[in-house]
């Protein structure tokens, strides 16, 4: 059948292009949101807050006034949606209805426009403008309000990116003259699909591939222009796999989708849907619920309107999708005329609209009176014309008409709505009146080449009253044949100039076997397939049919085939026939048959054989198919077979069988030799008589007497001749013997003394009694002898043997063998049962040790004790113990004397569950209650929690920490409220802490490590460290850092209204008070002059303060920051950031060697270096199924396993790099620098101090006399500074017990799995403190050699104490975060501290 479609030439461009982009593409309505009655839920995925609305004016529109919409949204409200992880495409349409609202009064100024834009990443594909609110509804759709609805349907728009954003945007002008806003709903995203075997296509043509899955193998088809997969490999959903996925089946090098096994009924290839269960219809091989455009149910079926002709040729298929627009009505060609009051009166521009689920030409708001009109032109030869379209009859329609036009024939369809004789439903426009769908469809005898098409709805109100819509408009014709131009209904009628009209078909030439006569094809000579027209009679072949010997112009036969002057092919002569005139006249048959119908010949049968087969010698002429299947036989022969008939000889060569010997019934050789006898009372080879019967005349065997041998002339003439043990001459049996009408007369039987005819004793021989029976008494057996014998003593009556019991003697039991009873034992001397001990079931005597078998339950023989969770009563069956007990002394709950696994015995002899454990007053044991209880009543019922966790029943995790599935819930760091599980990082902050700043205090705040909130550092302080507020890590402008930590003003400074102020004579230089005449600091480096740390910014005494730009002072060496590497390029050297992108840090080739938190180093596929992200992903978080199959790739090609090594490799070297890490990140706070700086500069003077050791010992001697004037005034001065240096231990000790406090209450709730960690780094602060403790020895020894400076040497003593006790409380402080040390690491520290306090006292 075939199906096309043609446009009239003044549109064709046009719809070619259109044809070519909606025909041939792959439209799929992808997204279809804010339908039916909108929820909060349908907005969770826009922008904006949202808001419901539904109309107040239950008359007005029915999609606004019975359910819900997104709005009301007004000025500065733009809402979006975002779609992701698109499947590949090419254009995209999106529809939207838009229900707008202007609450002002009209007459509105002419300048005043709003305007509502659709915006699709960017470009706008719809905008409309609202104003001069005069031209809106006369009848409100909502409200009392001016408003209007739009159904929006935006240009093709060409997109092919996996994401895309619907936007929303107005430009109203909230002010007192427009209040606007508008409502959406039923928004539509239509994707132009790519095919199928696409990763991405060309915009123009979606079904050619521009990218294909090239990792899988597939590749681009250089014809086809799709992605093609490698032999052995189907494509399936853009990949190519070796075996196709469940439910579908290779065809054609793809994957194709099997049979709906749940809607199809039967199915052909597996692919195919031959029938469909209902209510499913059958439409293309597939099952459907409703039948697509184009086409109409008829039984189960939806069948292609075209499909009445077998030619169709559709003129006109419009507004059958529901992704049409406003460029694709303009396309077709159809002249669309607004009629009547509307006109005028109503200004909305948009021609379509949605009425349910359907996409209509006109319809609500949008047409009412109206014409559509289109003449089609250049329509090909065709005998009838089909005009199909449905019509939507919306709201007030009362005996209306509509107008259906066909080359000027008019067709008038009344319809009413109002009168409630309609049998419609509400289906769009307004909520109170009832819709109907008509179909329309008509066929029309047509053969015109134009055909003129009006259809017109004749209404007198706006289409917000009533409207009339068109939807699925078909103009089909049904073409005449090819090379026909004219033709009805069956047959062609008039063909086109220059063909050849033959058998009421067109032709450009005659058909094989005929030729053209000038006027019409006449045939040919049958034998010809060809022929030559000039030549009318005789042999005229040109060439001959394929069946004959190809020799033109004579066309003849082969052998075994003959020309019957009619058909074209030669016919086959009969079977066997060599040559033959027609089929009845053969002129030479095959093998021994006869001409002239090739037979057999005489006494012969057909066995289907060239060579007839011959009968049997017997045989008068057979039939086949066996020999033997004669038609008569000869001589006296008989069928089947002509086998001689029964009682006579076959000798193999007679026709006539002689008669055998009478009583035979066959013989052989002779007739004597019989090979059976006539009947059974014949014996012998010529089938005597037997003995003891005698021969009739009529050649019968009689029987003779019982009592005779032989007999003659009567039966019972025994001639003295008896048979048996008979005595003559009558043949009577001898005495003691009875006659049982046999040839032996038979004994009396042995019980008897005497017995009659019967057999039956007359007189019992020996002990025997009861006649006529005569059987053996109680306590004897008939053995089968005269005499009876006596039983055994085990049986008191026995049969056959003396052991062989029938009833069993005194406490024996079962018979035949009658051992002793159950309880008792056999006594070897008295041969009887005696009784076994109590509980035995059997023994071997009446001893306890003697048991072989228990009693009851009882077990452990020859003990026969209870078994377990039983006590003994004293009775067979020992009774159960309580549920819970192993062991017990009675029935009873409190008489238990061991538990089972789970339980414990109480003092109330009760076996209770243990902690942890529930009973569940079922089971024997009890059962474990969950990891969060330490007590339960069932498994999650809990009665008290397990560690820490809180609230009965449950026993959560406490706030602050969270589950790992044990009975101590992980506690995360106390900066954290709530934390990841396994980063530690934060996820909520406590207190006043940011999650933007990683929860660490911020600005001039520190975390003392107690309270929920960021404690205030000192006035003094511009940011402070802790573990007290004045532990600053910079000073604020004119205060200096002193030795102890403290911000305070230089000695020569005071303190005046916050600020530090020199007193006279100095002046402040970088918070240092120095008299006017002192030393530029450039002098000492500070300008970075000859300072030995290169790539030093600030340089003071060759200790570098600052780096140049991208390093960090590490060790007094300014070295690259994290993500940079070092490199020199024409004599410059400078920190370059490493190129590989996550990289936190590469060495000096630019080889990464760590990622940043979040990414892992690993090799792509290439084998080059990545920082891959890590992250735990379920199947939803894949955006679709291919990046699903992407990932099965790369697990299957061996990518994941190599990634999961890498992964391993960076956890095991994962420590290492943590440390090198940290060490750079330390120096990064600005505290943590300074105390680098100042054990560096700590060991400058180290050195300075002993190099100028003997120079002070020398001064020492100078000044002896001096220094012995000075005394009284040092040890004034030394009384004074004691005091002082008492004050301020003091306040340190009360600082560090505090701290220590703190830190034994924090330690309880720290993870175990730091511990390692801990004891690692308090080793390094105790070496610290060691190391300490060696350099204050050293400046001890030095103090005692300076005696004369016993000032200056107190207040070093005293700041290194200071300094001392501040290092061991920032550890403390720091430990109560980090560490988890037992108490006797942190009782040796505490020793060790003190010993250190002690030697710096001395």
């Amino acid at each position: 059948m075939h199906h096309k479609i043609i446009r009239n030439s003044a549109s064709w461009l046009i719809s070619f292009t259109f044809f070519l982009q909606n025909v041939f593409s792959q439209w799929q309505l992808y997204d279809q949101a804010l339908t039916n009655s909108v929820t909060v839920a349908d907005l969770s995925s826009w922008n904006l807050t949202p808001t419901l609305y539904q109309c107040s004016l239950l008359t007005g529109a029915q999609e606004y006034c019975t359910q819900n919409s997104f709005g009301q949204i007004g000025q500065n409200q733009y809402p979006y949606k975002r779609y992701d992880n698109l499947p590949p495409h090419a254009a995209v349409i999106i529809d939207l209805s838009v229900l707008f609202q202007n609450t002002a009064a009209p007459p509105l100024p002419t300048n005043l426009q709003d305007q509502i834009q659709v915006i699709v990443d960017g470009s706008v594909v719809y905008k409309k403008g609202y104003k001069n609110l005069s031209g809106w509804l006369t009848n409100p759709v909502c409200t009392s309000i001016y408003e209007s609805v739009d159904y929006v349907a935006s240009s093709y728009l060409i997109h092919n990116n996996p994401s895309l954003q619907v936007s929303i945007r107005n430009n109203f002008n909230q002010n007192a003259l427009t209040q606007s806003k508008f409502t959406i709903r039923d928004l539509k995203i239509f994707l132009n699909m790519c095919d199928s075997s696409c990763v991405s296509c060309q915009n123009t043509t979606p079904n050619n591939c521009s990218s294909c899955s090239y990792f899988t193998g597939a590749y681009l088809d250089p014809i086809s222009q799709k992605c093609m997969c490698p032999t052995g490999y189907y494509m399936s959903n853009t990949l190519c796999v070796a075996s196709c996925p469940q439910n579908t089946v290779a065809q054609n090098g793809s994957c194709v989708q099997i049979c709906d096994p749940i809607n199809c009924l039967s199915c052909t290839d597996q692919i195919t849907c031959t029938s469909c269960k209902p209510p499913m219809l059958l439409q293309s091989g597939q099952c459907v619920s409703i039948c697509s455009a184009g086409y109409m149910q008829k039984t189960g079926v939806c069948q292609q309107l075209s499909s009445v002709y077998a030619n169709g040729v559709t003129l006109a298929a419009a507004f059958n999708n529901l992704y049409f627009n406003q460029q694709y009505i303009n396309s077709l060609g159809f002249t669309i005329t607004k009629l009547g009051p509307s006109a005028t009166t109503y200004q909305n521009d948009i021609q379509f609209s949605y009425c349910g689920p359907n996409k209509i030409l006109g319809g609500y708001l949008a047409l009412s009176s109206y014409s559509i009109q289109q003449t089609f032109t250049n329509i090909p030869a065709h005998s009838k014309a089909r005009i199909y379209f449905k019509a939507f009859i919306i709201d007030n329609w009362n005996n209306e008409q509509l107008q259906v036009i066909i080359d000027g024939n008019q067709t008038n369809l009344t319809f009413n709505n109002v009168d409630g004789s309609q049998q419609g439903q509400n289906l769009c426009g307004l909520a109170t009146v009832k819709d109907q769908i008509y179909e329309f469809d008509t066929q029309i005898n047509h053969t015109s080449s134009t055909l003129s098409l009006t259809i017109s709805s004749i209404l007198d109100s706006n289409p917000d009253i009533k409207s009339f819509g068109i939807k699925d408009l078909y103009v089909i014709v049904s073409a005449c044949p090819q090379y026909c131009q004219l033709c009805n209904a069956t047959q062609c009628t008039q063909c086109m100039p220059g063909m050849i009209y033959y058998n009421q078909q067109c032709y450009q030439k005659c058909p094989n076997g005929l030729y053209f006569n000038g006027t019409t094809c006449v045939a040919c000579n049958p034998a010809c397939a060809t022929c030559d027209p000039t030549i009318q009679n005789g042999n005229n072949c040109l060439t001959c049919q394929n069946t004959r010997v190809n020799n033109p112009p004579y066309c003849g036969c082969y052998k075994g085939y003959y020309d019957d002057g009619i058909n074209q092919n030669c016919q086959a002569c009969r079977p066997f026939c060599i040559e033959c005139t027609s089929y009845n006249q053969c002129s030479s048959c095959q093998g021994n048959r006869v001409t002239p119908l090739c037979t057999c010949p005489s006494n012969t049968y057909d066995n289907n054989q060239a060579i007839c087969a011959q009968c049997n010698y017997f045989c008068n002429g057979c039939t086949g198919p066996s020999f033997n299947d004669c038609i008569a036989c000869q001589g006296n022969r008989v069928f089947p077979g002509c086998s001689c008939p029964p009682n006579t000889l076959e000798n193999g060569s007679s026709l006539i069988c002689p008669q055998c010997n009478p009583g035979c019934i066959s013989c052989s050789i002779i007739a004597s030799n019989c090979n059976g006898c006539s009947s059974a009372t014949r014996t012998g080879t010529d089938c005597h008589c037997k003995p003891g019967m005698m021969e009739t005349y009529q050649n019968d065997c009689i029987q003779c007497s019982v009592k005779c041998k032989t007999c003659s002339n009567t039966s019972d003439n025994c001639n003295g001749n008896c048979a048996g043990n008979r005595l003559p001459p009558d043949c009577s049996c001898p005495q003691y013997y009875y006659d049982n009408n046999q040839p032996f007369c038979v004994p009396c039987p042995y019980q008897c003394a005497n017995c009659d005819i019967a057999g039956l004793c007359t007189q019992c021989s020996s002990i025997r009694t009861n006649l006529p029976n005569c059987v053996c008494p109680a306590g004897y057996f008939d053995s089968g002898v005269v005499d009876c014998q006596i039983c055994s003593s085990k049986c008191q009556q026995c049969v056959t043997t003396s052991t062989n019991c029938t009833v069993c003697g005194l406490n024996r039991s079962n018979p035949p063998t009658c051992g002793c009873s159950p309880g008792y034992y056999e006594d070897p001397i008295s041969q009887t049962c005696l009784q076994c001990f109590t509980n035995c079931a059997t023994c071997t005597g009446n001893l306890q040790s003697q048991c072989l078998t228990c009693l009851g339950n009882r077990i452990n023989n020859p003990q026969c004790n209870c078994p377990p969770q039983t006590y003994d009563s004293g009775t067979a069956i020992c009774p159960s113990c309580y549920r819970g007990c192993t062991s017990c002394f009675g029935a009873l709950q409190n008489q238990c004397s061991s538990c089972t696994s789970n339980r414990q015995l109480s003092g109330g002899n009760q076996c209770i569950c243990k902690y942890g454990y529930y009973d569940d007053n079922v089971s024997q044991d009890c059962l474990q209650c969950s990891f969060k209880c330490l007590t339960c009543t069932s498994f999650s019922a809990c009665t008290l929690c397990a560690a820490n966790r809180v609230g009965l029943p449950n026993c959560e995790c406490p706030q602050n920490s969270f589950e790992v599935n044990q009975s101590n819930c992980l506690q995360c760091p106390f900066k954290c409220h709530s934390c990841d599980q396994i980063t530690m990082q934060c996820i909520t902050c406590k207190g006043d802490r940011s999650l933007q700043h990683g929860c660490i205090c911020q600005g001039n705040t520190f975390d003392d490590g107690i309270n929920v909130n960021c404690q205030q550092c000192y006035k003094t302080c511009n940011g402070c460290f802790g573990p007290g507020p004045m532990n600053c890590i910079q000073c604020k402008e004119s205060y200096q850092k002193s030795d102890n930590g403290i911000c305070v003003c230089d000695p020569n400074a005071y303190e005046d209204n916050g600020f530090c102020v020199c007193k006279t004579s100095f002046v402040m230089k970088n918070s240092i008070c120095v008299q006017d005449n002192t030393p530029n600091p450039g002098d000492n480096n500070n300008g970075n002059s000859n300072c030995i740390v290169k790539y030093c910014k600030i340089c003071y005494k060759n200790t570098c303060l600052e780096c140049q730009e991208n390093r960090v002072l590490l060790d007094n060496q300014c070295v690259c920051n994290n993500g940079f590497y070092q490199l020199t390029q024409k004599g410059q050297t400078f920190c370059q950031p490493c190129s590989l992108q996550n990289c936190s840090y590469c060495d000096i080739e630019d080889k990464c060697e760590k990622c940043i938190d979040g990414f892992v180093l690993t090799n792509d596929l290439n084998q080059r270096l990545i920082c891959l992200e890590v992250k735990v992903a379920t199947y939803f978080d894949f955006p679709n199924i291919y990046i699903f199959y992407i990932f099965l790739f790369l697990f299957l090609a061996g990518v994941i396993p190599i990634i999961c090594r890498q992964i391993y490799i960076f956890a095991s070297n994962r420590k290492k790099l943590e440390i090198k890490e940290s060490k750079r990140e330390k120096l990064k706070h600005p505290s943590e620098f300074r105390k680098e700086r100042e054990k560096y500069q700590q060991s400058l003077l180290k050195k300075q101090q002993i190099k100028d050791k003997h120079q002070q010992m020398g001064e020492q001697l100078l000044n002896s006399q001096r220094q012995s004037n000075q005394d009284d005034l040092l040890i004034q001065q030394n009384k004074g500074l004691d005091g002082h240096q008492q004050q301020i231990m003091m306040n340190n000790q009360n600082q560090k017990s505090y701290l220590i406090k703190k830190d034994e209450e924090n330690s309880i709730n720290n993870s175990q799995f730091l511990q390692n960690r801990d004891i690692s780094e308090n080793k390094n602060n105790f070496d610290q403190v060691q190391q300490q403790e060696i350099q204050n020895t050293e400046r001890s020894n030095l103090d005692a050699l300076k005696q004369s400076q016993i000032k200056d040497n107190n207040q070093n003593n005293q700041s290194k104490i200071d300094q001392s006790i501040l290092q061991e409380s920032n550890l403390l402080y720091s430990r109560q975060h980090k560490q988890n040390l037992n108490d006797s690491q942190k009782s040796f520290n505490q020793q060790t501290l003190s010993k250190l306090k002690k030697q710096l006292v001395s």
